[in-house]
């Protein structure tokens, strides 16, 4: 996943980039989606304003490296915070936190 997105991400991109610099923008993503999945893991799906200042993060960085089927998924756990549907936000929650478990496979140690 983590590939998927930076080769997206470069294909998007107008100007050539270095290696360097992308690794500087993937790692900031791993950090900002780090950071998001496990706050969505700690928060109760019923708390509704909590998950759509998250969901808000998630649409922000991965919209920024071209990571659409993140953003969507972010997007739909929005949506059904803002509709307070605690079984969708479970629902949500776990496939962003999964997602996040799938992204993390991928990144160099």
């Amino acid at each position: 996943m983590r590939k998927e997105i930076a080769d997206n991400f470069r294909k998007s991109f107008p100007v050539e980039m270095s290696d360097e610099d992308m690794e500087e923008i993937m790692c900031a993503l791993d950090t900002s989606f780090r950071d998001s999945a496990e706050k969505l893991a700690r928060t109760r799906p019923d708390d509704f304003e909590a998950i759509r200042r998250v969901t808000h993060t998630i649409i922000g960085f991965a919209g920024n490296v071209c990571a659409e089927n993140l953003a969507a998924m972010a997007s739909s756990l929005n949506a059904a915070a803002h509709a307070a549907d605690a079984q969708a936000c479970a629902a949500g929650m776990r496939a962003i936190v999964a997602a996040w478990e799938e992204y993390r496979a991928g990144i160099p140690s």
